[in-house]
């Protein structure tokens, strides 16, 4: 089929039963890929026109196909240009004959499949025990003070257990770009800032658009407001140093390092637009010069002005790039 440039989505490759089959670009109406700090993504949904019903009849896509997408930012090549496989997990038809194909990274969805076997690590490094349950996949794992015991059950999802390890250890663990990243969100934000945005400063290169600023603080306050303990056969009650006069919530943990690390949180600071950048990551710093009309004071210096990516979404629509990102810090 016919290859047809667009400012995000290059080729799409179906995989079939006996054959590939490239997919006719011209249709496509709508992509997004969605990157995240969180083992909830990558995530790709693209909208096609298949009003003549060719991908579900002739080629017989169905869920848990696989795709090979070429994502590229043909303005900056060098910040996004990545071919990878997909898993189709929907595909949900309009009556129109729009299909939504929503995809999830393939080496992610590998990760969420029931191990057939149990798997113990004792008092093994992170990066070590991560290397055992992701073998195909790049790491970038930070140094943590604690070595603790793990355990894989029969049936479990490797990725369940290692959001157990990111949660006991205080981290973020997620997917970029391909690289299983594992670090605290604290050593994400003391990096250097990725691009300098401005906002209501038109001459700038990079612009933020539109924002708003999260008012969910009392949702915020109500999660980590706990004081988690635990029990040691051989020194009792072992309690977290945080929040010593929150609500005590008991938990099977009976090491203080772990206990402190339960009730972290990355705190949302930030929601914005702007145009489509390919360089924007989950996990990377941006940092924000917040221009005012004001000559006496030109600079909003109550908004954040360094953020850690929690979210990024780059978005194809009506032959428009633009991009959404969630920004989050460490308070704690």
């Amino acid at each position: 089929m016919s290859r047809h440039e667009h400012q995000l989505v290059q080729s799409i490759v179906y995989h079939g039963d006996d054959h590939r089959e490239e997919l006719d670009l011209s249709f496509l109406i709508e992509a997004t890929f969605v990157e995240t700090t969180t083992l909830d993504g990558p995530k790709l949904i693209i909208e096609y026109d298949d009003k003549e019903q060719f991908l579900r009849d002739d080629l017989a896509i169905k869920e848990r196909a696989v795709f090979t997408v070429v994502l590229s930012d043909p303005v900056n090549q060098d910040a996004l240009n990545w071919e990878t496989d997909w898993v189709v997990m929907t595909m949900p038809a309009s009556e129109g004959g729009t299909i939504t194909f929503n995809l999830l990274l393939k080496s992610l969805h590998d990760l969420k499949q029931p191990s057939p076997n149990a798997r113990f690590f004792v008092k093994e490094p992170v990066s070590k025990v991560l290397r055992q349950l992701v073998p195909d996949l790049p790491l970038d794992v930070g140094t943590f003070p604690i070595r603790l015991d793990f355990h894989l059950l029969p049936a479990q999802r490797p990725s369940r257990l290692i959001r157990q390890m990111a949660k006991e250890l205080g981290a973020l663990v997620f997917i970029r770009r391909g690289t299983l990243v594992f670090r605290t969100l604290k050593e994400l934000q003391e990096r250097a800032p990725t691009y300098l945005y401005h906002y209501n400063d038109t001459r700038q290169q990079y612009q933020i658009a539109q924002y708003t600023l999260p008012n969910d603080s009392s949702l915020i306050e109500d999660l980590i407001q706990r004081r988690f303990v635990g029990w040691d056969d051989k020194k009792g009650m072992v309690y977290s140093g945080k929040y010593s006069a929150a609500p005590i919530e008991h938990s099977g943990v009976t090491s203080k390092f772990v206990l402190d690390n339960l009730s972290k949180i990355p705190i949302p600071v930030l929601d914005a637009y702007m145009l489509g950048n390919g360089g924007l990551r989950a996990g990377d710093v941006i940092e924000i010069v917040w221009n005012r009309s004001d000559l006496e004071r030109p600079i909003d210096e109550s908004l954040p002005t360094l953020i850690v990516i929690g979210l990024a979404a780059h978005s194809y629509k009506g032959k428009k790039y633009y991009n959404r990102i969630k920004g989050i810090l460490d308070k704690h």
